[in-house]
């Protein structure tokens, strides 16, 4: 689909149809075993669902058994803007979907020097059109998008009278960034999606399936004026906590609040307001008229690999 928004003249560069980068003999979904699903004592699916997702350490299913005292809380990094949870895969899931990824499919290089209009890029890239898997992700991840809804209200492009998300988009990619590799400054667009009545992407959702040193996500505040001294570099660049902490989204009283937020390493170095990748975390932002300038740092040490995908909002009326 097209952009719904071309924000500034920097952006994402289009993806290309699975078709055009796949081979044949390539695998053309994901297996749904690199989502863990047991059932608990009330028949229901373990997972991020619904009325299991605040009690999911308690669960039945013991590959998902390492979620932290914070798993299932949606953090905001930047209000309306911003969001982050931790331990929405395990640990076994990460290592499936990256096991996968190598030794199942195997990762197209993607190198695109910055232009006028599109941002540099360098990274490995396996995209599927998947919607059985999309729904799988989307199941799990429900109660934090419907959080995220109910804070921030998202027209319709199409003047839609109940203009809510219903499912993660189809369009399932794998990035792999290696040291060194990076994606400059650049917005993500808002994406038609046929599929649904008056459908469009309104929330990228980034799911991180290994931590690296470097590699985070910046994004850039459009308030944020930096002094710069005669290098051209802001100055104060030091890394340091955020010094005002966001709130948790929905519990402001949370005692623990600020604790878990820091775990999550968010660091203000003077140059926006970055998260660092840590395995199992999902991160999701809006994206299109509302999407913040943001960036890719490059990789220190490690290998950062990334499941990504987007919200779908459509007209639930219909």
């Amino acid at each position: 689909g097209k952009n719904r928004k071309s924000k500034g003249n920097v952006k994402q560069q289009p993806s290309l149809s699975s078709s055009s980068s796949s081979s044949s003999s390539k695998p053309s979904s994901f297996p749904t075993h690199l989502l863990s699903f047991s059932k608990n004592k009330n028949g229901r699916k373990n997972g991020y669902n619904n009325d299991n997702y605040k009690s999911y350490n308690n669960g039945a299913n013991a590959s998902s058994s390492d979620f932290s005292s914070t798993g299932g809380k949606l953090l905001t990094v930047v209000p309306n803007a911003v969001f982050v949870s931790r331990n929405f895969l395990s640990q076994n899931e990460c290592d499936a979907w990256i096991q996968f990824a190598e030794d199942n499919v195997g990762f197209e290089k993607l190198s695109s020097p910055q232009t006028r209009e599109y941002a540099h890029r360098q990274c490995g890239r396996i995209q599927i059109n998947d919607w059985t898997m999309a729904e799988l992700l989307y199941q799990r991840m429900e109660i934090l998008v419907e959080e995220i809804a109910n804070q921030v209200t998202v027209s319709s492009f199409f003047g839609c009278d109940n203009y809510r998300p219903v499912c993660c988009n189809g369009n399932l990619r794998l990035y792999k960034y290696e040291k060194n590799m990076s994606f400059g400054r650049h917005y993500d667009g808002s994406n038609r999606i046929d599929r649904f009545p008056g459908g469009n992407t309104e929330i990228t959702v980034l799911i991180y399936l290994s931590s690296c040193e470097g590699g985070a996500t910046r994004f850039h505040l459009p308030h944020q004026q930096q002094k710069k001294g005669t290098s051209g570099k802001p100055k104060n660049s030091k890394k340091q906590k955020v010094a005002t902490q966001p709130k948790v989204a929905g519990s402001a009283a949370d005692a623990d609040a600020d604790t878990e937020i820091q775990n999550i390493e968010f660091e203000n170095d003077g140059n926006g307001i970055a998260f660092v990748p840590e395995a199992g975390a999902i991160l999701m932002h809006m994206h299109g008229d509302r999407c913040l300038e943001h960036e890719a740092d490059p990789v220190l040490r490690g290998v950062k690999y990334i499941l990504r995908t987007d919200i779908v909002y459509s007209n639930k009326n219909v």
